[in-house]
């Protein structure tokens, strides 16, 4: 159990704020446990200006 709690005291904050940004993102694109990402208005602008024409 030690191993572990040191383990989980060596991730650095920096990596843990991005874990945390990454799912508000991943929670906030879902609905009832599915995912709505291709829905998600700001999904959509990124599409839009990354699309190949």
């Amino acid at each position: 159990m030690k191993n572990l709690y040191d383990a989980i005291l060596s991730i650095k904050n920096e990596d843990l704020e991005k874990a945390k940004e990454l799912l508000k993102l991943r929670v906030s694109l879902r609905e009832e446990n599915k995912c709505v990402m291709r829905k998600h208005p700001k999904w959509e602008e990124i599409v839009k200006e990354v699309k190949i024409k």
